[in-house]
């Protein structure tokens, strides 16, 4: 009883093999011959020609004019003006408050008043303007408080404010280039 049961499905197995082989003939016999000629060979009828070549009609003019490319400007930042901006731009209760801005070629120094943490005194830090994602950002490379170097713990915080006050400054503006010369920032900017 067992070997026909065996048998019986056996012969199942072999049958369902060879209905999938067959599938997969014909699967790839259409494609083969394409989806419109494989259909109509299956259904017997002939394959039509396609004798001309289907045109697109033009575009209107309103859709191939290229867009007005934006317009850059020159913001010039002196260090005066980069210090008014910053006292206007602060928050009477934020860790920094900036008294005064000086730009070098190399770099920017902001000097002020430290209240952070249980750090308090005049604060002096140096950094770098950079570009990233049309946002202007400042990147500190040391801080002094009272003359004494602060850990690199409290540089995030510092930069955050910096940002802030970067970003109000230039509200409204795509940033595509910063340039540091001496007394100066220069920053290449589209309006939105």
């Amino acid at each position: 009883m067992d070997a026909k049961i065996s048998l019986s499905l056996r012969q199942v197995l072999i049958l369902l093999i060879l209905v999938i082989l067959i599938t997969a003939i014909a699967t790839l016999f259409i494609f083969i011959f394409g989806q419109q000629s494989g259909l109509s060979l299956v259904r017997g009828t002939p394959t039509p020609k396609i004798t001309a070549t289907p045109t697109m009609p033009p575009l209107p003019k309103a859709m191939t004019a290229t867009p007005k490319p934006k317009e850059t400007q020159q913001i010039i930042f002196t260090d005066e003006t980069a210090a008014r901006l910053l006292q206007e731009g602060a928050v009477s209760d934020a860790p920094v408050q900036v008294q005064s801005v000086h730009f070098t070629s190399q770099s920017v120094t902001l000097a002020g008043e430290l209240n952070y943490m249980g750090y308090q005194g005049a604060l002096e830090m140096e950094g770098l303007p950079y570009v990233e994602n049309q946002r202007l950002l400042f990147r500190v490379s040391s801080i002094t408080l009272d003359g004494q170097p602060l850990p690199q713990l409290l540089f995030p915080a510092v930069e955050e404010q910096a940002n802030s006050l970067f970003k109000q400054m230039l509200d409204g503006y795509d940033i595509q280039a910063v340039e540091l010369q001496d007394g100066q920032m220069i920053v290449t900017a589209s309006p939105w």
